[in-house]
């Protein structure tokens, strides 16, 4: 690890990740290929990248190069070009589809379940691997039971989410 900064020679600690003196990168990387790289290079010893176009600008691992607290990129809403409208019609969406998923992962839950728990089928499943064979129906049906489970909570998830969103929206 460095000790000093090698473009103003401060003392650096061993955690820095920048000179607290000049902001240069302690360990800096290629914007190419992410290989650390020295400051005084021209061009990266791995990729053969022109790192003064890097220097010449900002280079992405630099303090200038990030968001100002002021800077548009960190007051900029994802959403601030949705209407509420489009954002209703998605909720609405989302119900439906969050609803069809409750109901398909509730037979398919229910499907498995009747199947792991039919005597013959767990019967079969037992002499097939006394044969060292795997019944993939039977494994299935275990998996379903599982994911008819996960997948009917994960539904009501959205469901209540979006069933919030809209909720709120009417009492506004």
């Amino acid at each position: 690890m460095l000790n000093s900064c090698s473009k103003c020679s401060v003392s650096l600690d061993e955690d820095a990740v920048f000179c607290p003196s000049c902001a240069t990168p302690v360990n800096p990387e290629c914007p190419n290929c992410q290989k650390h790289i020295t400051n005084e290079a021209k061009f990266c010893k791995y990729c053969a990248y022109d790192l003064t176009k890097t220097k010449s600008s900002n280079p992405p691992n630099s303090l200038s190069s990030l968001p100002k607290e002021n800077s548009p990129q960190l007051k900029q809403n994802p959403l601030q070009n949705v209407s509420d409208e489009q954002l209703d019609k998605l909720a609405s969406l989302g119900l439906k589809i969050s609803g069809v998923s409750m109901v398909l992962s509730a037979v398919l839950f229910l499907w498995g379940r009747s199947y792991v728990n039919n005597f013959s089928n767990t019967l079969q499943a037992g002499a097939y691997q006394l044969v060292g064979q795997t019944d993939s129906t039977y494994a299935f049906a275990q998996n379903a039971t599982i994911w008819g489970v996960v997948i009917f909570f994960i539904g009501i998830i959205i469901m209540c989410i979006c069933g919030m969103w809209l909720w709120v929206k009417k009492m506004m």
